[in-house]
């Protein structure tokens, strides 16, 4: 009887194990998976699936962070019943590179799969950035990452993720130009060691007389691509900018686009604006221009009169005030200003045959409708009148300008003295 039934129970713990494997597959193996589910759900790792082999999870899909993947694995694990071991999390996280730069510092973070990636991306950034100190203290390694997909870089074919970084912390293309009329210091950098050499080599050909600081100007293929910066046209600009006697100062970039802050006549302005078309694209020159009549009115302009400098400055500052006035629509020579072109004439004579004369004539800046005819008008009449007051005519050049406006409202005072003649040092 005794081996009846030990013979029927062991008959029974096949049938048993069957109907437990049954009852686990119909109930409890949903139950758990449901629960696993959920929690993942929850937790908003919606892209990570888990599947049972019987007591087993394995997990596969996409977190978005490493400690995403931690989280998936806590939350399985932590289901009753439920084993995970790590070799069965199989959730894989996209590789992630950002940086931040502060001062002189690059900072690295993000996740990739070997210190060996590591290593590479921080001489890559060396090699892009090298005014830089790369650190990537905060870049975590995990064999879970995916570099994934590699796309071709001027560095070669790299992992996408390098390729973004690389060109995310690149040098931005950029041009500035400041001086006091003497001295000029180029910065910036541009993507081309031949266009910046251009563009120094154009302000050098074009001011010999200046001195250039092109020390912090760098041209390097790691420098960010600008429309700006292809060809020749901005070192064209350049050349034109320097043929002015006091060039300003002048800045581009890819954002604000050019900038101008200068001396400059009528005519040099439209010059450097039709210059700067084919660089400036759609972005808008911002002009800050003061306006000056001629190239003589220049703060930094040099006479090629052979006179003493404070001999110089003496007759500017009376020619300044010695204007001679006209009645608008007329050149003739009014009685009150006979007394002027007497104590002119005697000034020029007593400085002597080196002192060359432009005689500038001048027109209503409200607008007289004869234009640049009276301007003539008005310088022939000054001179002739000098001459015949016993100023050598070799001495004098009757030129033709136009008046600049003056800040603030049109007023008849305004009017009346743009209406003139004025002496300047050749």
């Amino acid at each position: 009887m005794r081996l009846f039934i030990v013979i029927a129970a062991l008959l029974l713990i096949p049938a048993f194990a069957v109907v437990m494997e049954w009852h686990f597959q119909s109930s409890g193996r949903e139950a758990m998976l449901e629960q696993c589910r959920s929690r993942l759900a929850k937790a908003g790792l919606d892209e990570v699936s888990v599947r049972l082999d019987h007591f087993d999870a394995v997990l596969t899909g996409m977190c978005s962070d490493p400690a995403d993947l931690e989280k998936a694995q806590a939350l399985v694990t932590n289901v009753r019943g439920v084993r995970l071991k790590f070799d069965d999390n199989q959730i894989r996280v996209p590789a992630k590179l950002s940086a931040n730069i502060h001062g002189h510092e690059m900072l690295l973070s993000g996740w990739l799969p070997r210190e060996g990636h590591r290593l590479q991306i921080v001489r890559l950034a060396k090699a892009s950035r090298p005014d830089l100190e790369v650190s990537a203290a905060d870049i975590r390694l995990s064999p879970r990452v995916a570099l994934g997909p590699e796309s071709q870089t001027r560095d070669g074919l790299q992992p996408k993720v390098f390729a973004s970084l690389l060109e995310s912390i690149r040098l931005p293309a950029s041009l500035s130009i400041t001086g006091d009329g003497h001295h000029y210091i180029f910065k910036g950098s541009l993507p081309s060691p031949a266009v910046r050499d251009a563009i120094v080599k154009a302000a050098k050909e074009s001011a010999p007389g200046l001195e250039i600081d092109a020390s912090q100007f760098i041209g390097d293929e790691h420098v960010a691509a600008a429309p700006f910066a292809q060809g020749m046209d901005l070192a064209d600009f350049v050349r034109l900018y320097f043929e002015s006697p006091t060039p300003g100062s002048f800045q581009i970039d890819q954002r604000n686009g050019p900038r101008i802050q200068a001396y400059a006549t009528t005519a040099m302005e439209s010059a450097w604006l039709a210059a700067l078309r084919p660089v400036s694209g759609s972005s808008r020159v911002a002009m800050e221009v003061t306006r000056v009549p001629s190239l003589f009115h220049f703060p930094t302009y040099q006479p090629q009169s052979k006179l003493e400098p404070q001999v110089v400055v003496g007759l500017r500052e009376t020619f300044r005030l010695q204007r001679v006035l006209f009645d608008s629509g007329s050149a003739k020579i009014k009685a009150e200003e006979e007394a002027k072109l007497s104590v002119l004439a005697e000034t020029i004579k007593k400085a002597g045959p080196d002192l060359h004369l432009i005689v500038a004539g001048y027109s209503d800046v409200g607008g007289e409708p004869v234009g640049k005819t009276m301007q003539h008008a008005r310088a022939d009449v000054v001179r002739s009148k000098l001459v015949e007051l016993g100023v050598p005519g070799n001495l004098l050049e009757a030129m033709p300008f136009e008046a600049v406006r003056p800040p603030g409202p049109l007023t008849d005072e305004v009017r009346r003295d743009t209406r003139s003649v004025e002496l300047l040092i050749k």
